[in-house]
């Protein structure tokens, strides 16, 4: 028989499991990226920006990311291997970090792979080669380490997170470990980076499921019971996008950690004329994601939980804070409706996505971090002042929201 509630051993205090630990029982500050295409990894990096100019993102002691937030957190491991001093920021941020990103989001990552899968004969019968081909794309552009090397690294800890599809849970990728509460966790697997992101970022039905590929021995101290039924499940494990569980990837961090930062820029499910099953389906995700938002908001307006939640659709209004920011109708119909892919992205894209993200974090800092912050703020340095234009972000941005059959941008090289 499988445990009475989901991922739980039956003989344990569930009410428990359903709250944070006690606030002397929590310690570290924990970041997290959701997914959302390009249109997340631009938002969130300038969110970054400004956390970094304010010595917040060197006191993160744990990142955790799902789908595209994974790319960014990726990207984080491979170019900043050398971490400041807790409240001093990344030297040279803007050329370690966000100058390489801004290259790889102007490249279309999603079409080459997809054409790939239906255009080579021999790939017809390999549900996994679209998958298979964006791992590599992922190696080639954002890094080729191994997860276990990011131990030896004085920064965080890194965790991606995807949906362990036999169990029902989540997935969970780190130096130390993979693996989920249910089935157990294998400290000897010797996966790269770019596989982790890949499990993440397995988004059915355009990008197909991974196999996780373990035999039931090498899972250990999971809590469904041991048997014929466990052994059947693991052996058919598959790992799919992990915002399909864990929208803001806060299942590895919410119940042990002091201070939660919460970067969501994943969509936002505006209304729609489309009344068919897609709709039905979107509608049900819609309302799994709102529930998840609201008990997050909910328990850090609170007290229960300690952090901050930026989410795209966000205006600085909302933190009642008097800083500079979008308007809320160019974030409501420009910024919210940016399409949520792997297409490239061009320079107005990439510069109000940041700003938005920016700003955003500096009204967060101002309503709810400042005791994290030694000292005097850093003056505020906006990432692209031209773009803070409101005349010409809505000029540019018209049509962003636009998906086509083979995206924007060259995409041959992730043909080969």
């Amino acid at each position: 028989m499988a445990p009475a509630s989901d991922e739980r051993d039956p003989s344990a205090n569930l009410v428990e499991t359903y709250l944070p630990k006690p606030p002397a029982d929590r310690s570290g500050i924990a970041l997290t990226f959701s997914g959302g295409g390009f249109r997340a990894v631009l938002f969130e990096l300038g969110a970054l920006r400004r956390f970094n100019e304010l010595g917040l993102l060197s006191r993160v002691e744990t990142i955790t990311a799902v789908s595209a937030g994974a790319i960014l957190a990726a990207h984080l491991a491979e170019r900043i291997r050398a971490w400041p001093e807790p409240g001093r920021p990344v030297p040279d941020f803007d050329a370690t970090v966000v100058a390489p990103l801004e290259a790889i989001v102007r490249r279309n990552l999603r079409t080459g792979p997809l054409m790939r899968r239906w255009l080579v004969p021999w790939n017809w019968m390999r549900a996994t080669s679209a998958i298979d081909q964006l791992e590599r794309l992922f190696e080639r552009y954002l890094t080729r380490r191994r997860l276990a090397e990011l131990a030896e690294d004085a920064g965080p800890r890194y965790v991606f997170v995807a949906v362990d599809k036999a169990f029902a849970t989540s997935w969970e990728s780190s130096s130390a470990r993979v693996g989920s509460r249910m089935a157990g966790f294998s400290e000897t697997a010797d996966w790269s980076v770019a596989h982790a992101v890949a499990t993440t970022s397995a988004y059915p039905p355009a990008f197909s499921s991974l196999p996780a590929g373990f035999a039931p021995d090498a899972l250990t101290q999971g809590t469904f019971p041991d048997g014929d039924e466990r052994d059947t499940l693991i052996t058919k494990q598959t790992l799919s996008d992990g915002g399909a569980f864990d929208e803001f990837a806060v299942e590895p961090v919410w119940r042990d950690h002091e201070l939660l930062i919460v970067l969501d820029g994943g969509s936002t499910y505006g209304p729609s004329t489309d009344v068919g099953l897609q709709r039905d389906i979107e509608i049900m995700r819609k309302q799994v994601v709102l529930a998840r938002k609201r008990w997050l908001i909910s328990n850090m307006a609170q007290g229960v939980l300690d952090g901050a939640y930026l989410g795209l659709a966000s205006h600085v209004e909302h933190f009642e804070t008097s800083g500079p920011g979008y308007s809320a109708r160019l974030v409501d119909e420009r910024l919210a409706t940016i399409r949520t892919d792997f297409d490239a992205f061009d320079d107005d894209e990439i510069a109000t996505l940041q700003n938005h993200g920016y700003l955003l974090a500096e009204a967060a800092y101002e309503a709810h971090l400042q005791e994290f912050i030694d000292g005097p703020p850093a003056p505020l340095r906006i990432p692209y002042p031209p773009a803070m234009d409101e005349g010409r972000a809505w000029r540019s941005l018209e049509g962003s929201g636009e998906r086509t059959a083979l995206g924007r941008g060259r995409w041959l090289p992730g043909l080969f």
